[in-house]
């Protein structure tokens, strides 16, 4: 990948243009161009959980996995197990974060807490992560992951 700089003086002070160049459409390039759209130029290093009656600021370092069963979220990190209604896509969304990926339907993990890849039943894979968490690798979701972890 090439990447260059071209001043425009036409552009205003606070404005960005990008343009991405390929001989053709190919998914790797949808991927950077919808990673680009969605970058922002604060990142948030807390995700902020609406759990009952308070608010928990929880570190985006600290989430393991985050799972969806019915209509309730479940999210493990370092310290504690956290549950309540929602949907893993908003979730995701305010998250916005590289480390986050999907590795099934209702599954998401960070990869900064991913250990090991095993092989398992009929396709798919075992994602070991930190404490002990054991989740399953959707054989639709194993190659997204791969390209994350460079395999």
């Amino acid at each position: 990948m090439q990447v260059d700089f071209h001043q425009d003086d036409h552009l205003s002070p606070d404005e960005i243009k990008l343009l991405v160049s390929a001989k053709q459409l190919t998914p790797e390039v949808v991927a950077l161009i919808n990673h680009l759209s969605v970058v922002q130029t604060q990142s948030t290093s807390v995700l902020p959980l609406s759990i009952d009656d308070r608010v928990e600021m929880v570190n985006l370092s600290a989430i393991i996995s985050i799972e969806v069963f019915g209509s309730d979220l479940t999210i493990a990190t370092t310290t504690h197990e956290y549950t309540f209604h929602g949907q893993l896509k908003t979730i995701l969304a305010k998250i916005d974060d590289q480390r986050f990926i999907r590795i099934a339907r209702g599954t998401a993990i960070n990869i900064d807490h991913l250990n090991s890849l095993e092989a398992g039943f009929s396709g798919n894979m075992t994602a070991f992560l930190d404490h002990e968490i054991k989740l399953n690798v959707s054989r639709k979701y194993l190659p997204d992951l791969k390209a994350r972890l460079r395999m």
